[in-house]
């Protein structure tokens, strides 16, 4: 939440489609999209779409912080303009999510089984 805004993560069904893996098996793909609501009122504000499909969410003042499959994207929540991208190494979108403070991210991947620790960023 900011600037009186709720922000979440969401997809449509058309979003997701699956692609053959090389190994025969499928991969899941899809795109996402970022949609604010009005705390005061409930109202539908702004939708705008992403890349990948979103996995984690942080604001840190104006902005909201979005954490994909691939990268870290960043967003102004008034005017929706995408101000930076940071590339990351890619995992398992389902399975992390992102938090900021002090001007660092720390990414987590919640599955412990596979063997991926925390992530930090600066």
């Amino acid at each position: 939440m900011t600037d009186d805004l709720l922000i979440v993560a969401a997809s449509k069904e058309s979003d997701i489609h699956y692609a053959r893996a090389r190994n025969g098996g499928e991969i899941r793909q899809g795109k996402g999209r970022l949609v604010a609501y009005s705390l005061a009122d409930g109202s539908h504000r702004w939708t705008t779409e992403l890349h990948e499909e979103v996995s984690g969410l942080t604001v840190d003042g104006s902005s909201v912080w979005a954490l994909t499959y691939d990268s870290l994207e960043r967003l102004d929540v008034r005017t929706r303009r995408k101000m930076s991208l940071l590339a990351l190494r890619t995992w398992e979108p389902a399975a992390s999510d992102v938090w900021r403070a002090d001007g660092q991210f720390v990414i987590v991947v919640e599955n412990g089984t596979i063997g991926e620790p925390a992530y930090g960023l600066r």
